[in-house]
This record gives structure tokens, C-alpha cells and sequence, in this order.
């Protein structure tokens, strides 16, 4: 880096592997460097957590301002302490910031994505405020600012744009310029300002003094894929990704750039930046940073290489100082820089007069107990806590003044503290200790002897008794408990011989036996609990149609139901022929009721077990039946009897109508009627 203070303003130029270049404001201390001599010391002070894909930085004072590009924001972070950065503010940006350049208080921020440059003012850094923007060419990705003018690389139309920022509010164009292919980075220095093309492969320098016209006066061929370049004086510094090296060019002359001198680099050089004679190199493929020794342009020299975090992707650095990002890692890096014997930050608050030394290790004195660097009152030195309690003090490591309780028998640091064992001289206590003013106490025993115990008398216990329950300690601590009863009940009333209710309705007067079993009588056929009337006995079911009555195995009184006997007699007559009928006789019948078939006739009217009636002539099936009286009951019987048709009349037959019936018919015509015997008269 180089600073410009003779006019009054202070420009930084820088460069990145993805382009992104940042002009930054005036740092005291990025002065030019003494002159190296010796080993080169660089260890990591510090590291803390940005936005999501950090991709550019300035320095503002005694702040760090970056750029996010995944997450869209500026942030500021206090670096007055190197060992502790701090967030201070932040404040979101257009889509896609990329570059990033501070002069004097506002911060000029490029949004790659949106095509925008934009005009923040951080004179608050807690509180930084969007001032001014304007639209840029597509894919602004390097930004640089001097003397009221701000310079922007396109990359999408391949231009330098130069526009006038004195008004911070109202930004606007002041001319462009074509550049080479693929434009990386720009730095800007007087009237030059410096491009680099990563597809064209050269250095490209354009005369600027005159910002509406500005104008391609130089060019020099760079290395293979050039990515990051910063101007300081009349010198260019170029590193190149491909051919791994860091080029040094004289533009001293713009219209003739001459190549002064190169070194190798790690793998993938990205970024650089340069403070006095030290240039500052990452290298993406690696993940480290490397300092050189520029002090000779022709001859550079590498002092000295430390890891970073993954993908570093820009850097700025003061005579003690190198501030970088790890683009995926998030985090902004902070290194110390200089020679053995040199001042650096080892990180440690507890350290004071921080030197590298020998072996570029940062190393501080101990600050003692009592405030001073390397002084001899260090933990374990003797102190006074004024605590009238204690004794022995002395300081511990954290530098506090602590000394020793007094024990319970007055020796600082005893052992006979609060709490610790002790005899109060009682039988009926044990486990006695100091209390916490040195009483020495003892806990009761309880009853099973335990010192403290909670088994006293009322508590629960088990007599070991499995019929009792509740057990308890009584006043003499024996353990004794309440009956059970048949319900389980500790001190319940239901004891054997107690009424209970054994769950079956066939039995009756349940009670709790000697071994607490419900158990009731079997209740008989008549109701009765314990009673004899079993299924199976003798019973009366009250109906007289039935004999042999008997319990059945439900309670039910069931008897045989009585029956008239078969009937005796034809089951086939001629018509007008007598048929005689009977029946077995019934016990306990009044009489038989014969019920006779149509135009059946009878002259019989006993009403007893035998019958004699007349058959119709109709021929067929008919049914005689016969009822028996029991008096309270009837039964009944029938048969069946088929009548055969008789041909003629009846015997004795006297004609009463002049009209003669033939039945059936002997054919469909005439037949010969003759007479048998004689005819009675009249």
C-alpha cells in the first residue's frame, strides 16, 4: 500500500483474486516501514466472524470495513485492539457487494449483482447511513477513489468509469474508458490509473487527468491470469494466479511500463497489498499469506508465510499490521507483523511489553497481581484480603487476594471447618460436625439407628407381620401395624362371620369364613337358602293333566303330561254300517265326550270308555274323536276311519218320498230295478 499525504489526501490501492479491488481512507500507520534487515516475523492475532462470503475490506481509522457478498451488508469492525475486533455496525447494501474503497468518512461500495455504486457515510460507525448512489456498468467489481473521484471496473462491458463524488448525495459520471479483456482489478495513483486484464494477459495504464476523456497511454505484458495489483509510488505490484508469481513493474513513465523484477509465490497468488517495503501476498490454493521484501523492486524476497482460514480473498496491511478475509471460512484475519525485537499484540491480556523474539514467536511479560509488566507480585505472593476470618493470604492465579479460613479450633487452614466431623459427647446423637459457628452438633438416631435418620417413631415400618398393614414405630420404636379384615382394610370391621356378598345368586346368607372366603347356603327350588327342595325331588306343578312331577336342574317343577290311549275300533266301515270304538280308561276320568263325523249316528249315550255309531255313506277319510273329563282338565284323542260307499239302501229302508235315489249311478243310461223279497206295503 502507499499513502499520499502532500496534497492533503490519502490513497490506498488494492486487489483481489476475483477483482476486487478497494481504494481505501488514510491510515496513521500505514507509513512507509524501515528498512528490512533480518528475519521477518507474522503470526495470527486475532479472528472473528463476518457475513456470509466475505469479499472485500478498507481500513477507516481505527475500524476495518467489509463487504459481504452472499449476505448483502457492510460491516465495521473497531480494530483498535488487533487481539479483540469488535463489531460496531452494520447496514445492508444492494445486491452482490464486491469492492470496496474509503476516503476520509464514507465508505464507496460497488454491488456487482445490482450494477450499482453506492455512497455510505460512516462517521458513525455504530451507525452507518446510506448517502447516495448510482447506476454503474454491469458487473462493477474494483473500485478506487481519489481526489473527490471514484473509478470503477466493469467487468460485463469491459470499462473504467470515472465519476464525481464531492457530493456524496448526488454521484455522477464524468466519463468511461475501454479496457482490455477480462478487466481483474484497477489502482489508481495521480493521474495513472493502472487496470489489469486477466484474458489479454497485460498491465494497462490510462491517463486520467482529464475524467471526461480519459485515455490508454501504456501497457506491458503481465503473467499468466493476472488477479490482484496495487500501486505505491511509481511501482506497480501484480500477482499472477496461473503463473504462481508476484510481478514488479516500473510506471514511472505511464507510456512505457517496464517489468523491474519477480519472485514465486504459493500456489494461486489472489490478493496483495503493500505497506513500506513489504508486500503481502495470498494465495487461495494454499490458504496462506506471505510477506515479501520489495526494498529492492528488482530483487524481491520472501521473509515469511502463516495459514489463514479457507479461501483467503483480500487483504490490506499497516507497518504492523495485516488484515485479511477467509472468504469461506467467514472470518476477518488479523496478523502481526515485524522483526524480533519488534512490538506485536500476543493476544493475551494477561501479557504487557509484547515483542517477537528470536524465533518470531509474540511473546509479552506476565502482568503481576498488582498491575505491573513483568513484576514479582505474582500468585502465590503473600497478601492481605482484610478478612478478619482468614489467614495465610496469598494471591491465587486470577490475581485474587485469598487467604485461609480459620478453622473451628482457630489454625488457619485447619482442617476442623464447618461442617467436618467432631464429638458433641452425647450417646443419643450420632454423625456429629460443626455447624456453621463451630458448634460441634449431632444428629438424633432414629429407630433403626442410623444417626439423622428419618425412621422415628410414627413413621412407617414393616413389622414383617403379613396380616397387618399401617405399620408404624411406635413412642418405644417398635414396629407394629393394624389387622387386616376380609377386605383388606387395615382396622376394618369385616371379620370373619361378617355378611359379605360371595357373587352367586344361586346361594344365599353369604358370610366371611375363618379364611376370609364369602361363601353362602345353595338356595333350593323353593327359595329357601340352605332348604331341600333339589332338583330332582318331588314336586306339585298344581296341573292335574300331568303325573310324576319333579324339580329340574333349573328349578323348574315338571311333570308327565297325562293321555288318552290309543282308540280301538275300524279304521275302515261300509257306508251305513256300525263300528263299536273304546279307549283305556283314565284315571280320574268323569266321563268321555265321542264326537262323531258328519251324518254319522248313534244310539249310544253312556259316555263311557266304549262307543258304537253309524257310518255315513260318504265315502273318504274322516275323524272320530273321544274327549275324557278330568273335571279341572281335558284330553283328547281321534282316529282316522275311511268310509267305503254301500250299493243299495240301507237295510229296512222304508221310503218315506216317491222319489228313488240310485247312487252311483251303474252306468250312463238305463237300468233294470227288480226287487228282492217282498215290498212292504203302503
Amino acid at each position: 500500500m502507499s499513502q499520499r499525504t502532500e496534497s492533503g489526501i490519502a490513497e490506498w490501492i488494492h486487489g483481489t483474486a476475483f477483482g476486487l479491488l478497494v481504494g481505501l481512507s488514510a491510515l496513521p500507520s500505514f507509513g512507509n516501514a524501515p528498512p528490512i534487515g533480518g528475519a521477518t516475523c507474522l503470526s495470527s492475532t486475532s479472528s472473528t466472524p463476518t457475513d456470509n462470503r466475505p469479499k472485500a475490506l478498507a481500513r477507516a481509522g481505527d475500524h476495518v470495513c467489509v463487504v459481504n457478498f452472499n449476505a448483502n451488508t457492510l460491516q465495521l469492525f473497531d480494530v483498535t485492539d488487533p487481539a479483540l475486533p469488535a463489531l460496531d455496525g452494520e447496514i445492508a447494501t444492494a445486491t452482490g457487494p464486491s469492492a470496496i474503497a474509503v476516503l476520509g468518512t464514507h465508505a464507496f461500495v460497488t454491488a456487482q449483482t445490482a450494477a450499482k455504486l453506492l455512497i455510505f457515510d460512516i462517521s458513525n460507525a455504530a451507525l452507518p447511513v446510506l448517502q447516495g448512489e448510482v447506476p454503474t456498468d454491469g458487473q462493477p467489481i474494483s473500485i478506487a477513489v481519489n481526489a473527490g473521484r471514484a473509478y470503477v471496473l466493469s467487468q460485463l462491458q469491459q470499462t473504467v468509469q470515472i465519476f464525481d463524488v464531492t457530493d456524496p448525495m448526488a454521484p455522477t459520471l464524468l466519463g468511461s474508458v475501454s479496457t482490455g479483456n477480462a478487466p481483474k482489478a484497477l489502482a489508481v495513483s495521480g493521474n495513472s490509473a493502472v487496470v489489469i486484464c486477466s484474458q489479454s494477459l497485460e498491465l494497462q495504464v490510462f491517463n486520467v487527468a482529464t475524467p471526461a476523456s480519459p485515455t490508454l497511454v501504456g501497457s506491458v505484458p503481465t503473467g499468466d491470469q493476472p488477479s490482484g495489483v496495487v500501486i505505491s509510488g511509481s511501482i506497480a505490484y501484480v500477482t499472477n494466479q496461473l503463473s504462481n508469481d508476484l510481478r514488479i513493474f516500473d510506471i514511472s513513465v505511464p507510456a512505457s511500463p517496464a517489468l523491474e523484477g519477480s519472485v514465486t509465490t504459493a500456489d494461486g497468488p489472489s490478493a496483495l497489498s503493500v505497506s513500506g517495503n513489504r508486500c503481502f501476498v495470498l494465495s487461495q490454493n494454499t490458504s496462506q499469506i506471505e510477506v515479501f521484501d520489495v526494498s529492492d523492486p528488482a530483487a524481491p524476497v520472501s521473509l515469511a508465510t502463516a495459514a489463514t482460514g479457507a479461501l483467503p480473498i483480500a487483504v490490506i496491511s499497516t507497518a504492523t499490521n495485516a488484515y485479511m478475509l477467509n472468504h469461506i471460512s467467514n472470518t476477518l484475519q488479523i496478523f502481526s507483523v515485524g522483526a524480533p525485537g519488534d512490538v506485536c499484540d500476543d493476544g493475551d491480556a494477561l501479557t504487557g511489553n509484547d515483542v517477537f523474539d528470536a524465533n518470531c514467536i509474540c511473546i509479552g511479560q506476565t502482568v503481576d497481581c498488582v498491575g505491573t509488566v513483568g513484576g514479582s507480585v505474582l500468585p502465590g505472593s503473600p497478601c492481605d484480603d482484610a478478612n478478619g476470618s482468614t489467614g495465610n493470604d496469598v494471591y491465587l492465579t486470577n490475581c485474587t487476594c485469598a487467604g485461609q479460613p480459620f478453622d473451628c479450633a482457630g489454625t488457619a487452614g485447619g482442617s476442623a471447618l464447618p461442617g467436618t466431623p467432631c464429638d458433641d459427647g452425647d450417646p443419643g446423637t450420632g454423625s456429629d460436625y460443626y455447624n456453621a459457628s463451630c458448634t460441634c452438633i449431632g444428629l438424633a438416631v432414629d429407630c433403626t439407628g442410623v444417626p439423622g435418620g428419618i425412621a422415628g417413631p410414627g413413621t412407617p415400618c414393616d413389622d414383617g407381620n403379613s396380616g397387618t398393614a399401617l405399620d408404624v414405630y411406635g413412642t418405644d420404636c417398635v414396629c407394629a401395624g393394624l389387622p387386616l379384615d376380609c377386605a383388606g382394610v387395615p382396622g376394618g370391621t369385616l371379620l370373619p362371620g361378617s355378611p359379605c356378598n360371595d357373587g352367586d345368586p344361586t346361594t344365599g346368607n353369604d358370610t366371611f369364613d375363618a379364611q376370609c372366603i364369602c361363601a353362602g347356603v345353595l338356595i333350593d327350588c323353593a327359595g329357601t337358602p340352605g332348604g331341600s327342595e333339589l332338583p330332582g325331588d318331588a314336586c306339585d306343578d298344581g296341573n292335574p293333566c300331568t303325573i310324576g312331577e319333579i324339580w329340574s336342574a333349573t328349578c323348574n317343577c315338571v311333570g308327565q303330561p297325562l293321555t288318552v290311549g290309543p282308540i280301538s275300533g275300524p279304521v275302515a266301515l261300509d257306508g251305513w254300517t256300525t263300528g263299536s270304538y273304546s279307549v283305556t280308561p283314565v284315571p280320574g276320568a268323569v266321563a268321555y265326550y265321542w264326537e262323531l263325523p258328519d251324518l254319522w249316528t248313534t244310539s249310544d249315550g253312556d259316555l263311557n270308555e266304549t262307543f258304537d255309531a253309524i257310518a255315513s255313506n260318504y265315502p273318504g277319510i274322516t275323524e272320530l274323536c273321544v274327549t275324557a273329563d278330568l273335571g279341572s282338565c281335558t284330553l283328547e284323542e281321534c282316529i282316522d276311519v275311511t268310509v267305503i260307499l254301500s250299493i243299495g239302501t240301507p237295510e229296512g229302508f222304508v221310503a218315506t218320498d216317491p222319489g228313488l235315489s240310485v247312487r252311483p249311478g251303474p252306468n250312463a243310461g238305463t237300468f233294470l230295478l227288480a226287487t228282492s223279497g217282498s215290498c212292504p206295503s203302503g
